[in-house]
């Protein structure tokens, strides 16, 4: 069980990072994240900027103002029957590229500090694709 979780996660962050349709139809799942069984509180909006990340989570959330980072959950809490990105919002992520916006997070732990809180999202408004700053 646990191996079968592990690999999945695997496929899904080479997928993703690959930007291969495969990660992309993987996420084209029936059901929003909204909708997990295993969140632990109400999902909430948060102004931020979406990117991918080197190690595990791969996509990750920093929220503007803030020195928090957030991480969308791709093992741990990883159910294919849940979409723990939208696909659409996957499809405009780059390496290259960040994604800037107001997010609907749904968590999965609570938050605490000097912690990565797992998170899934559920949806966005006012979603900008920028150039990503490498300074």
């Amino acid at each position: 069980m646990i191996l079968r979780h592990i690999v999945a996660s695997l496929l899904f962050v080479v997928a993703i990072a690959a930007g291969t349709s495969v990660g992309r139809a993987e996420q084209q799942c029936g059901r929003p994240c909204r909708e997990h069984p295993q969140l632990v509180a109400a999902c909430f909006t948060a102004r931020g900027r979406m990117n991918f990340a080197n190690g595990a989570p791969s996509v990750r959330i920093w929220r503007v103002g803030t020195k928090r980072i957030l991480g969308v959950s791709e093992g741990k809490y990883y159910n294919p029957e849940y979409c723990n990105v939208p696909s659409e919002m996957l499809a405009k992520l780059s390496w290259d590229t960040d994604l800037f916006g107001d997010f609907v997070l749904c968590p999965f732990e609570r938050s605490r500090p000097g912690v990565m809180q797992l998170v899934c999202v559920d949806g966005g408004k006012n979603l900008v694709v920028r150039p990503r700053n490498t300074k």
